[in-house]
């Protein structure tokens, strides 16, 4: 899992908090479990991509999924090699908005991204949207790496 303290965030929660999120670090980094993940792009715009993510080994918890963090490589306007780490949920960042099993409404555990509740179980997919930076390049090509709890990580041209 790639882990970026922003001191920002550290300064604008309480004491209580603070120690809950690293426990939850704690947890999940120490945790022998490894989330193997697939992905393919479907659509790419100059403001934001929709990536498709299906799970190949075990189901994934969605309360995980804050875990998660996706980064991006690219070229800026200039011609710049440019890298930008991706929040889950953030309004710059990424964010899930569909589970399916193939297609149509999944069964076992079912997924419910407002509550973050439910399982990514193998063999559903799930949509998720990725805000893009407002200085990449127009054809600019772009290298997303999604990291997981475990240590998995997943390469992606979009």
């Amino acid at each position: 899992m790639v882990l970026i303290l922003n001191l920002y965030l550290m300064n604008s929660i309480n004491l209580s908090e603070w120690n809950d999120l690293l426990r939850t670090y704690q947890r999940h980094l120490t945790s022998e479990k490894k989330y193997e993940f697939g992905s393919s792009a479907l659509f790419r715009n100059g403001s934001f991509a929709i990536i498709k993510i299906w799970m190949v080994n075990d189901g994934l918890p969605c309360d995980v999924l804050s875990l998660f963090d996706m980064v991006l490589t690219y070229r800026d306007v200039y011609g710049n090699a440019a890298s930008k780490v991706l929040r889950f949920n953030d309004p710059m960042g990424w964010r899930p908005i569909n589970v399916t099993l193939r297609g149509g409404a999944e069964l076992m555990n079912p997924v419910r991204l407002d509550h973050l509740t439910g399982v990514l179980d193998p063999g559903e997919e799930m949509l998720v949207t990725v805000r893009l930076p407002y200085d990449m390049a127009p054809d600019s090509p772009v290298y997303v790496i999604m990291t997981s709890p475990g240590g998995w990580r997943e390469v992606l041209v979009l």
